[in-house]
C-alpha cells in the first residue's frame, strides 16, 4: 500500500507537469482550437480500445502487476518523442494525435487490470477511508506538477522576451537568467523557440516520473496464482455488462453524463487561451483550481460516503455537477473574468472530486470480483466512446456558430447545450441509485486496519 502511494504520486506529477499541458502544446504549435479540444478525447477513445485486450493479456501472463507495469513503461516512453517534437518546434499533428493515442491506451488499458490488483491489497472495511486519503495526496501532487509546469513555461516565456530584445515585458526570474549567461550561450539561445522548449522540459520531466512509477508498481505485491482469470470481451460480456441489472444502470448513466459533460469540458482549454486570452500564468491558474477543489473536498466526502453511502453521495453529485459549464460563461474586465473563472474551477474540481470519488467505488461494491476486470474493461470502453461522442458534438456546434455568431458565443452555445444535455441524464441517474438499501463500506475494522498499517 506504501508503494501504491509512490507510484500514484509520481504517476500524478507526470499528468500535472506533461499531460494537462498536452491541449496547450497542440494549441501552440498549431493554433487549432478545434485540434486543442478534441486532443483530450479522440486519442483517449481510441487509446481505450486497447483495453479490450486487457482481460486476454492478464490471462496469457497470468498476472495483472507484469500487464500494469509493462503499459506504465510504454505510457512514460511516449512522452519522449513528444519532448523531440517539441524542441524541433514542429510536428504533423497526426504524429502528435498518435503519440497521445498510445500514451492514454497505455494507461487506460491498465485501468481493470489495477482495479482488480489493488482490490486484492486493500481490505473491503477501510477501502473508502484509504482510497480517499490516497486521492487527496494524488490531487495535491498532479497540483504540484501544474504549478511547477506553469512556473518553467513562465520563466521560459521570460527568457524568450528578453532574448528576443524585450527586457521590459519580461519576468524578473527570466531576465536574471539571461542577464546571468555568458555572451555565447545567450547568442546560441536567440535561435531557440524557448516556449517549445519549455514543453518539451515538462515532456521528459514527465517521462521520468512515470518510470518511478512503473518502479514502485513493480515492487508492489500479487497473490497469485490468480483465481477466475477474465474472459475475453465479447458481445456477450458487453450485454452482461449493460444488462438491466444494477450495475447496467450504474455504468449506463456514468456513459450518458460522459457525453453531456464532454460537449464542453475539452473546450474549455482553447476558450482560455484563445477566446479570453488569459496567459501562460492564468492558464496555470485556472488548470491548478479544480485539484484543488478536490484536495479540499475528498476527505468529507470519504467520510460522507462511510456515514451516508454511496447511493446517496452519488445522487448528490450528480447533480451538483449539472450546471458547472454556466459559470464559465463570462467576459468583460480581464482581471474579473480570470478570477470568476478561477472560482468556476475550483467549485468544478470539489464537484467533479465528490462525483469520481463516488463513482469508482459504485464500481468495487456493484460489480463481483469475478466480473470486474471484464466489466470495468467495457465500461472504459464505452465511457470514452461517450466522451469522443460528447466531444464531437460540442465541435460541431462550435463550427456551426462560429461564422453568424462568433466563436465566444459559439463557445458558450457548446456550453449551454452541455448543460441542457447533463440535465437530461437526472432520470437516469435515479434509476441508478433506485434500488433499496444503501451500499456502505461500512466502519474501519480495527484488525483490518492495522494489518494495512504493517
Amino acid at each position: 500500500m506504501r508503494c501504491s502511494v509512490i507510484d500514484g504520486l509520481a504517476f500524478s506529477v507526470m499528468v500535472g507537469v506533461a499531460q494537462e499541458y498536452l491541449a496547450a502544446f497542440i494549441f501552440e504549435i498549431s493554433r487549432d482550437a478545434r485540434a486543442a479540444g478534441l486532443i483530450t478525447t479522440i486519442p483517449v477513445f481510441l487509446g481505450s480500445l486497447l483495453q479490450l485486450v486487457s482481460p486476454w493479456a492478464v490471462s496469457k501472463l497470468g498476472s495483472n502487476r507484469r500487464w500494469v507495469v509493462w503499459c506504465a513503461a510504454t505510457q512514460g516512453f511516449m512522452m519522449f518523442p513528444l519532448a523531440v517534437a517539441a524542441f524541433m518546434g514542429d510536428a504533423p499533428l497526426w504524429l502528435i494525435f498518435l503519440l497521445a493515442t498510445i500514451y492514454h491506451g497505455t494507461s487506460l488499458a491498465t485501468g481493470a487490470a489495477w482495479t482488480a490488483w489493488i482490490a486484492q491489497i486493500v481490505p473491503p472495511a477501510i477501502r473508502s477511508h484509504w482510497f480517499g486519503k490516497r486521492n487527496r495526496w494524488l490531487q495535491l501532487a498532479t497540483l504540484s506538477g501544474v504549478l511547477v509546469g506553469g512556473a518553467v513555461r513562465r520563466v521560459a516565456e521570460s527568457m524568450g522576451l528578453t532574448l528576443s530584445g524585450h527586457p521590459e515585458q519580461a519576468g524578473s526570474i527570466g531576465r536574471a537568467i539571461v542577464e546571468g549567461m555568458p555572451l555565447w550561450a545567450r547568442d546560441a539561445l536567440t535561435s531557440v523557440d524557448m516556449t517549445m522548449a519549455a514543453f518539451g522540459l515538462l515532456f521528459i520531466i514527465g517521462g521520468l516520473g512515470r518510470a518511478v512509477s512503473a518502479w514502485f508498481l513493480w515492487r508492489q505485491t500479487e497473490r497469485l496464482p490468480l483465481t477466475d482469470l477474465p474472459k475475453a470481451v465479447s458481445l456477450r460480456t458487453i450485454m452482461e455488462t449493460f444488462g438491466g441489472n444494477q450495475t447496467g444502470r450504474t455504468l449506463l448513466y456514468m456513459c450518458a453524463l460522459g457525453v453531456a459533460m464532454q460537449v464542453a469540458q475539452p473546450f474549455f482549454n482553447p476558450y482560455a487561451l484563445g477566446v479570453l486570452n488569459v496567459g501562460a500564468g492564468g492558464y496555470t491558474l485556472l488548470i491548478a483550481a479544480p485539484y484543488l477543489g478536490r484536495i479540499l473536498v475528498l476527505p468529507a466526502f470519504g467520510r460522507l460516503i462511510r456515514e451516508q453511502g454511496l447511493r446517496r453521495v452519488m445522487r448528490f453529485a450528480g447533480l451538483i455537477v449539472v450546471p458547472l459549464p454556466l459559470m464559465w460563461m463570462c467576459s468583460g474586465d480581464p482581471m474579473w473574468t480570470l478570477v470568476v473563472l478561477a472560482l468556476a474551477q475550483l467549485v468544478l474540481g470539489a464537484a467533479m472530486g465528490s462525483y469520481e470519488l463516488a463513482s469508482f467505488l459504485m464500481l468495487y461494491e456493484s460489480i463481483p470480483e469475478s466480473r470486474r476486470v471484464n466489466a470495468i474493461t467495457t465500461f472504459y470502453v464505452g465511457s470514452w466512446l461517450a466522451g469522443a461522442t460528447g466531444s464531437l458534438i460540442g465541435s460541431m456546434v462550435i463550427v456551426a456558430l462560429t461564422e453568424s455568431r462568433g466563436l465566444l458565443l459559439a463557445t458558450w452555445g457548446a456550453f449551454g447545450l452541455s448543460v441542457l444535455l447533463r440535465g437530461a441524464t437526472i432520470p437516469l441517474l435515479r434509476r441508478a441509485t433506485a434500488t433499496p438499501g444503501e451500499l456502505k463500506p461500512g466502519v474501519d475494522d480495527p484488525v483490518l486496519l492495522q494489518d494495512a498499517k504493517t
